[in-house]
């Protein structure tokens, strides 16, 4: 599969197509997780114990950054593969006409 990429749509094009996309996500994603994961933890110190105040913590700002970046990851994934006119990617095309 790697070598018809690369063939199709050379090394940078085939490589990291929807690159772009995957940081705009990432980037707002990484903000709010630690940004809440540590308010989150601060106000859970005083009732938790320090490993149980973090994996609560840990646990919410997940919840919270997927929350926050979910309506970005189906244009992401999308770019990502880069849908093609024949209606799939181009690689799941070709394993298809090729099917016997």
């Amino acid at each position: 599969m790697l070598g018809l990429i690369l063939k199709r749509q050379g090394v940078f094009r085939g490589l990291f197509n929807g690159l772009d996309a995957q940081l705009m996500r990432d980037g707002p994603f990484y903000m709010v997780f630690f940004g809440s994961y540590e308010l989150n933890r601060a106000a859970l110190l005083p009732h938790l114990s320090d490993t149980a105040a973090t994996f609560v913590a840990g646990g919410l700002a997940g919840m919270i950054g997927w929350t926050a970046v979910m309506p970005f990851d189906g244009p992401k994934s999308v770019r990502g593969v880069k849908v093609c006119v024949g209606g799939g990617i181009p690689v799941q095309n070709d394993l298809l006409s090729n099917a016997h």
